[in-house]
């Protein structure tokens, strides 16, 4: 289809769209109706990660997008008493090639989350008077004027083509999108509003670490406003993710150590951001190192490297030996290098006593003890290689 004719279809569709979502119940049938023509002329223009740049493909989008949320609304409008399954149960009766999360955020409010490849739409349905209606997209958002608030614009469609990130300088890569995400509820502030934030994840083509985005807000009982953004990066598959710790929203993001790196797709360095909640705001208190023994190794050499105290992470002993490696091992940017990390036996995220992190070049065994629920290094050996793991025999 032709830049031409799309706008053409786009016009007509628009028409449609009046019909069926200016009045305060639409209906399901054409709703349905006008979600498969949006759809179907949509289907050349997207490869699941991002739309292309034919004339009019993101007002396609942003229209099919528009009518998932009515579609939701339209559905409980019909059955206002049905579970969170039962409206993910309705998006796949529109389309079977979405997939959706449905979260309560309080009586008659509900956030959805749409996922259909690595795109994604999110928005709110609440009940107003009698009716329920769409009362936040989040491909509507208004971008604010900080480099934050910008960041909003990464849900809109517009944001979701092709070359939108390729033509954006390297500091505005995170305004582009498209991402997919889910809600969660928040404690009420202190005004008894209801608070709830959006999880984002980028579309991401490859590999296991993705940047995200995380956004809190507030319901004034009109619509949702915003109280915090940011992104992060984090790895698909790590143990932790996204949690509410009495106060503290904590969330799992990926890092990079300090004086190694690590080898390949992983976890890196696992650090936590604590966002608290207050019930006047949000308080960003930054970045936390979650303990583990390969931070202790870290800390240790770090610390060396700049002249701090580190009797809280190792021994006497072990920190003589550290302070005569660090003297011979090449520099980064001033800081000692252990060079990548390959390997360590056995996985020091577990409970034993000893481990071994094999580097490129060389090897170094430690045994440690918790001490105030932290590792503490009390010997360190450096050796060629680490040992390996001894191999499961068979059972007969």
């Amino acid at each position: 289809m032709n830049g031409k004719s799309l706008l053409l279809l786009i016009a007509a569709l628009a028409t449609l769209f009046c019909v069926t979502a200016c009045s305060t119940r639409a209906n399901p049938a054409k709703i349905r109706k006008e979600y498969a023509a949006v759809a179907a002329a949509l289907r050349g223009h997207s490869d699941g990660f991002s739309i292309d740049e034919s004339s009019g493909a993101s007002a396609l989008l942003d229209r099919k997008w528009s009518l998932q949320a009515e579609w939701v609304a339209a559905f409980l409008n019909a059955h206002p008493s049905a579970t969170g399954k039962q409206i993910e149960g309705s998006v796949s009766d529109l389309d079977a090639n979405l997939r959706s999360d449905v979260t309560s955020l309080g009586q008659g409010l509900y956030g959805v989350g749409i996922e259909e490849g690595e795109m994604g739409n999110a928005f709110v349905v609440a009940k107003k008077g009698k009716h329920y209606r769409p009362v936040w997209i989040a491909k509507d958002l208004r971008p604010g004027t900080t480099r934050d608030g910008k960041l909003l614009a990464a849900w809109s469609a517009q944001a979701a083509r092709e070359e939108c990130r390729p033509k954006a300088r390297e500091e505005d890569w995170l305004n582009c999108g498209p991402l997919h995400g889910v809600f969660d509820s928040l404690p009420d502030d202190d005004q008894g509003r209801r608070r709830f934030f959006l999880n984002g994840s980028y579309a991401e083509r490859a590999g296991m670490t993705v940047a995200a985005q995380l956004s809190i807000w507030v319901w004034d009982g009109s619509e949702p406003r915003l109280e915090f953004v940011g992104t992060y990066i984090f790895y698909i598959e790590q143990p932790v993710g996204t949690r509410l710790e009495g106060e503290f929203l904590r969330v799992r993001v990926r890092d990079q150590y300090r004086t190694f790196s690590t080898c390949c797709d992983d976890e890196g360095r696992p650090m936590d951001w604590n966002l608290k909640v207050t019930p006047t705001g949000v308080q960003n208190l930054g970045y936390s190192p979650v303990p583990s023994p390969l931070e202790a190794l870290d800390e240790l050499f770090y610390r060396i490297a700049k002249g701090m105290p580190a009797e809280d992470v190792a021994t006497p002993q072990v920190l003589a030996q550290a302070r005569a490696l660090v003297r011979r091992a090449p520099k980064e940017n001033g800081i000692p290098t252990l060079g990548t990390l390959m390997s360590t036996s056995p996985d020091p995220a577990g409970g034993a006593t000893e481990f071994c992190a094999d580097f490129e070049e060389s090897s170094l065994a430690f045994s440690m003890e918790r001490v105030n629920g932290k590792p503490y290094l009390t010997a360190m050996k450096e050796r060629t290689h680490c040992p390996s793991p001894p191999v499961a025999q068979a059972s007969h």
